[in-house]
């Protein structure tokens, strides 16, 4: 099959559903094939003309400050779970959002929930344990220990599903790929939501957050 004649293909398979006469499982077999084509002949969604589900969300309010939680959060989204976390500047105020395919993106709403509220709770629950002032830095070094941790279990689980299936990796490349082109087609230039320490480090604080993130399930909130 030639270029043309895939991306053909594609875009017919794509167009199946229900209000053309498809059943859910006639819907599922092609989008299967589809993505198996694309893969096959290293075209991206955005050859075929399939960006129509790129969009975004919002993930906190206009702001007067950054929560300092959210910039911890924000690059575990960024590295696993398809979407790119930008911050927006109006008047004064900042607003974190996430931009990709829109599956992509509620699923990372709901991470982003659950992992905001997990940090706020667990630094509540250590700053009572602690029972003594912590002094400037102590709760950003505590998030840095939580996101470290993050950062290694949801590392180790990515490469241990990418080890399994070279299509998984091929896949993932792919996404990254569209996604990058997603967010310049969608929002243009943008700057990425990361933390800026401006306070001492604590390690042994680092450490009771690094500790604590065992405490934090991020499957629970990717399956709700």
């Amino acid at each position: 099959m030639t270029r043309d004649q895939v991306i053909a293909r594609v875009r017919k398979l794509l167009a199946l559903n229900t209000a053309n006469g498809a059943t859910e499982a006639e819907m599922r077999s092609a989008a299967a094939l589809a993505q198996r084509l694309l893969l096959r002949h290293g075209l991206s969604a955005g050859d075929v003309g399939a960006d129509r589900d790129a969009g975004g969300t919002a993930l906190t309010r206009w702001l007067r400050q950054r929560p300092p939680e959210t910039s911890y959060v924000a690059p575990l989204l960024d590295r696993f779970f398809c979407v790119r976390c930008i911050v927006s500047h109006q008047r004064g105020r900042v607003r974190v959002s996430a931009v990709g395919r829109r599956h992509h993106v509620e699923i990372a709403a709901h991470v982003w929930a659950h992992l905001v509220a997990g940090y706020r709770r667990l630094w509540a629950a250590y700053r009572t344990r602690a029972g003594e002032p912590l002094g400037p830095g102590a709760q950003l070094s505590y998030y840095m220990g939580l996101t470290a941790r993050l950062l290694d279990d949801l590392g180790a689980s990515a490469d241990h599903v990418a080890r399994q299936s070279p299509d998984v990796r091929t896949a993932l490349a792919r996404t990254g790929h569209d996604l990058a082109r997603i967010v310049s087609d969608v929002v243009g230039p943008v700057h990425a939501a990361r933390p800026r320490p401006r306070h001492p480090i604590h390690p042994d604080v680092a450490l009771h957050g690094y500790d604590d993130a065992r405490r934090l399930r991020v499957r629970k909130a990717v399956s709700a």
